[in-house]
């Protein structure tokens, strides 16, 4: 409020100033008596009550929720494709990548699980119990861009691996050649979902 007073007084000063005190004094008179009434009706508590307010249902949250209620997600801002078609894609791939994570961790669990029990308190047991460990701890957004820099970009020599989208797959290709480029993009994120499960499973 003092900051607000401080600049109608600088505005008046320029204005007289100026000569067009004649012009806009009335106006500023106006605003100012209106501004001095809402102070005197301001109540700081009504800021604390919360307050119901009915806009009817021709907004935008309405219309979002009914299409949603019937099944229909909208369509994506970025590219103008159905929301939905979005959505199913990416779970197709997470089901599927999840899937052989799973698979493949008890696999190996199994096997390294079986190995350290017939080996119990020798330097294999510690050994594996150890490097399992050390696996654990390490976190797997770390360990994923590391993979990414290492085997994925040119600036290492390095690129084992493709790691661009697979919204581009050529589904007309041989069935093989989809097989190499799916299974080549495959192999990191599964290493990054399975390796850091490897230490409880073996245990348990």
């Amino acid at each position: 409020t003092a900051l607000l007073r401080k600049r109608l007084e600088l505005h008046h000063q320029e204005i007289t100033a100026g000569g067009l005190a004649e012009v806009i004094e009335p106006e500023q008179s106006t605003f100012i008596s209106t501004y001095q009434d809402l102070l005197g009706t301001y109540d700081r508590a009504a800021l604390l009550r919360p307050k119901w307010v009915w806009y009817g249902w021709d907004n935008q949250y309405h219309h979002w929720i009914s299409g949603l209620l019937k099944g229909d997600l909208g369509y994506s801002f970025r590219d103008g494709l159905p929301v939905e078609s979005k959505v199913r894609f990416a779970l197709s791939w997470t089901f599927w990548l999840n899937t052989l994570a799973l698979i493949i961790a008890y696999g190996f669990s199994v096997f390294l699980g079986v190995l350290m029990a017939r080996h119990k308190g020798k330097p294999l047991d510690k050994g594996l119990s150890l490097g399992l460990f050390l696996l654990y701890s390490l976190p797997s957004f770390w360990i994923a861009t590391l993979l990414l820099i290492f085997f994925g970009t040119p600036d290492y020599n390095m690129q084992f691996f493709s790691v661009t989208a697979l919204s581009d797959l050529d589904y007309e290709a041989p069935f093989w050649t989809r097989f190499g480029r799916v299974a080549q993009q495959m192999v990191l994120p599964i290493f990054c979902l399975t390796y850091g499960s490897l230490a409880a499973i073996s245990l348990q």
